[in-house]
């Protein structure tokens, strides 16, 4: 997530959040490296939008660099330490089982429709 790709990733979760019924993102980060302050302020925007529809958004996956970079910008306050999830390098899953039980928290219910999306065009690893 640097400067270059922060307008694909403001296009990309513009799509991906055009759903009215989508009430909660869990934006996975797990694999963000070189966060920049263009990024960062990309975020700020998604969230201040989602917010003004009435919506949340959850970070699961923060690596350690990531964080320092959100807290350091002050973002760790705009989005809510409650909603950012820590990766953990022994269980790369938890984090994201953990903001999963933090929607069900927040939308007062253990049942929820869970959309997972993804970008088609990225490689998979060998």
């Amino acid at each position: 997530m640097f400067f270059g790709a922060a307008e694909l990733f403001r296009t990309q979760v513009q799509q991906a959040c055009a759903d009215p019924n989508l009430r909660i993102i869990i934006l996975r980060l797990k694999n963000a490296r070189h966060m920049d302050a263009t990024s960062v302020m990309a975020l700020e925007d998604l969230v201040r939008a989602l917010r003004a529809d009435g919506r949340d958004l959850l970070i699961s996956g923060v690596m350690k660099d990531i964080y320092r970079v959100l807290r350091d910008s002050g973002m760790v306050e705009v989005i809510g330490k409650d909603n950012l999830f820590l990766a953990s390098p022994s269980n790369p899953n938890v984090a994201t089982r953990n903001a999963l039980k933090r929607a069900q928290q927040l939308l007062g219910t253990t049942e929820a429709d869970v959309k997972i999306f993804f970008d088609p065009t990225k490689k998979k690893e060998a």
